[in-house]
């Protein structure tokens, strides 16, 4: 049962009341295609600004009235087709809602005050009281849609795509919103019994692949003949691995998500590759993915990458180690743990820190210390010390960025200004968001900072 919270009302005073109204077109029960934009950065659609606005704003770094500018031009008019997704319309407007409430500024999805909150509009107006309902509404339509569509896919004998499941456009990403959004609802353990559904083995021609495999190449610019299985935290193994944690640590049981995180921990740890004077000198390092040829091989040593195959982003290798470090301490698995953790530490050396070459959330250094803070965090004994110790490193070189001021680049959150400004805003204040933006990477291990606690199922 949830707990109720109580929004704090007449905390900030408004210079006008605003009643926006948004049209609730019905979702298309369509998911995007393979080969859609996963990174949903184009005009109009990218979630950063907002999520920026919204944490400079709750931090007193920024003010509530460009927050609210911000947020208003998200969600009005929100898409709520196949395209939506955790970067996207709807998902997006509810995310950025979410987290301009985390101190109660806005909290109205208790039914039970919203009769009261709608009376005090009229003294105390607070912000979008009507349009945040309606997303909640629509975001509950967009999920139940796309359940739907992958149960049919499901029934029909036909393996995923990663538009289907993945972080970015996927059923994974929505998932990161409703667990922020409505924890402990029916959709909620849906979406869980989905995701765990991912993680059971099947059969691809014989071969015993797990459930996330696709039968689709990585990228147009990337051949995987009869397809792959992703590793990453975008479109595999680690996202998969890091919303399960996130769940554990949201407060659903470990006893019944207990096996498919220890599953795909073990699937880590069986494909962890050799340290490679070529590759990657300092640890074992994970591929992006591996084929059906390598798993019929079954041995590890058969992948064979280039040399920019192990990148220390968040997209690669330190998105991965941190997932597998996650995963990891939830079920205490030590030498798990100690892999991750030893990877994540060679993710921060000068000569990993000098093959990124932008600033950037997605492959540069501003994922790469979002994701080396907290992997820190939970770190302990010498491994946090060495951990917090190379991590001034990674600050000093996003300090150098921030000076030089060259992020002539459009203000996306994945590849943009406003990804950069998140992370350059966790450096200067040295402390986690305080609206937990960072949730939606799948590193933080929790959906929401005041996020009330929950025994269910």
């Amino acid at each position: 049962m949830r707990k109720k919270v109580k929004p704090v009302i007449g905390e900030r005073t408004r210079r006008k009341a605003r009643r926006p109204q948004m049209s609730k077109p019905e979702p298309e029960p369509t998911t995007p295609a393979a080969g859609a934009n996963t990174r949903g950065e184009g005009p109009g659609s990218d979630v950063g600004p907002a999520l920026l606005a919204v944490e400079l704003a709750l931090t007193g770094d920024g003010t509530w009235e460009r927050a609210e500018i911000a947020i208003d031009e998200l969600t009005r008019g929100a898409d709520v087709s196949g395209f939506a997704s955790l970067f996207r319309g709807v998902p997006a407007g509810a995310l950025v809602m979410d987290a301009a409430g985390v101190d109660g500024y806005l909290d109205l999805r208790d039914t039970q005050l919203i009769a009261e909150s709608r009376r005090q509009q009229a003294k105390e107006p607070r912000l979008f009281r009507e349009r945040q309902l309606a997303l909640d509404d629509d975001l509950r339509q967009i999920v139940g849609q796309r359940l739907a569509a992958a149960s049919a896919r499901h029934k029909a004998g036909q393996p995923p795509t990663v538009a289907e499941f993945g972080l970015l456009e996927g059923i994974l990403g929505l998932g990161v919103v409703l667990l922020r959004c409505a924890p402990g609802t029916p959709l909620m353990q849906q979406v869980i019994d989905y995701v765990v559904g991912l993680t059971r083995p099947v059969l691809v021609n014989g071969t015993q692949v797990p459930g996330w495999y696709v039968a689709h190449d990585p990228g147009p610019d990337t051949a995987t003949p009869g397809g792959h299985v992703n590793m990453t935290m975008a479109s595999g193994a680690g996202g998969l691995l890091a919303f399960l944690v996130t769940c554990v640590r949201a407060g659903y049981t470990l006893d019944s998500l207990q096996v498919p995180i220890k599953a795909l921990v073990d699937w880590f740890v069986r494909w962890k590759q050799p340290a490679s004077a070529e590759i990657w000198p300092d640890s074992v390092w994970w591929p992006r993915w591996v084929t059906p040829d390598e798993i019929r091989a079954g041995d590890p040593s058969v992948v064979e990458r280039g040399n920019h195959e192990a990148l220390p982003s968040w997209s690669r290798m330190g998105g991965m180690a941190r997932a597998l470090q996650m995963g990891a301490i939830v079920i205490g698995d030590e030498a798990a743990r100690g892999l991750a953790e030893a990877a994540l530490l060679a993710c921060l050396t000068d000569r990993q820190i000098r093959r990124l070459d932008d600033p950037s959330l997605w492959g540069g250094l501003a994922g790469l210390y979002q994701t080396g803070f907290r992997a820190a965090v939970d770190a302990s004994g010498p491994m946090e010390i060495r951990l917090k110790h190379r991590m001034s490193a990674v600050g000093d070189a996003l300090r150098r960025y921030a000076s030089a001021q060259v992020l002539d680049v459009p203000d996306g959150f994945w590849t943009g200004r406003s990804g950069f400004g998140l992370a350059a805003q966790t450096l200067r204040r040295g402390t986690a968001p305080t609206s937990q933006w960072d949730a939606c990477l799948l590193i933080t291990g929790r959906p929401r900072a005041s996020a009330p606690g929950y025994v269910l199922w």
